[in-house]
């Protein structure tokens, strides 16, 4: 069924080429033209960024050409800005694990399953589980996933660390451990919660750490990188 998809995909990519349309991951401008246009840059649905350059036109193209210089085109990426920060998982080797969030890099082991609380799934087949606290709570009040290794907590920075009450309540009703990681805006990580639970590892530079003093102190572990530790638990 996936192949019948794609290959009907490609036809109707490729009809709407010839027939001068633009489509995703092209740009295509099949029209002669003679008069015109200022030189703009768009961004692109992706963050890519085109530039429509000083074309011109004439007559019955004049349209088109005005109507795709307003529009945003799907353009391939660099490398660089296509590559999505990997998840890593705080304890041991990688178990299977649905990722509650998007922008993270997809593999055998790490799957994105979004907008569970809009659209949500029958069940979570996975041996871990790892995204908001309220997205995490909402699973567990609803049975929706039952994982046997391990659920990991995301913050991102300027946010307020997880709290007893809430780590409390994810550990009863998983009945797995808990771990917390801390994110920048990127998705890359900041700060991430070992075996120990004695605090958060730094891995990453920190811009803001609210909630969170940042501590030289010795770790279970045996890791000497610095922690943060939520202020209440300080």
């Amino acid at each position: 069924m996936l192949l019948v998809n794609l290959q009907q995909r490609h036809a109707a990519n490729t009809a709407a080429a010839d027939a001068g349309f633009a489509v995703p991951g092209r740009v295509v401008l099949r029209m002669p033209y003679t008069a015109s246009f200022p030189s703009q840059s768009a961004d692109s649905e992706h963050g890519g960024r085109i530039s429509i350059l000083s074309n011109e036109c004439r007559g019955e193209n004049l349209a088109m050409v005005m109507a795709l210089s307003c529009m945003s085109f799907r353009v391939p990426l660099t490398e660089k800005a296509r590559r999505l920060p990997e998840f890593l998982y705080p304890s041991g080797d990688a178990p299977t694990t649905a990722i509650l969030v998007s922008g993270f890099r997809k593999s055998t082991v790490f799957q994105c399953v979004t907008n569970v609380r809009e659209s949500p799934p029958a069940a979570i087949e996975a041996e871990a589980l790892a995204g908001p606290a309220e997205d995490l709570r909402y699973i567990a009040d609803r049975g929706l996933a039952k994982p046997s290794r391990g659920v990991v907590v995301m913050i991102w920075e300027g946010t307020l660390p997880l709290s007893g009450a809430d780590r409390e309540y994810l550990w009863e009703r998983f009945g797995v451990p808990v771990f917390v990681q801390y994110l920048n805006a990127d998705n890359e990580l900041v700060a991430t919660e070992c075996d120990g639970h004695a605090g958060l590892h730094l891995v990453g530079e920190v811009a803001h750490h609210r909630g969170y003093t940042l501590e030289m102190k010795p770790c279970p572990c045996g890791d000497k990188r610095p922690l943060l530790v939520p202020l209440d638990a300080a």
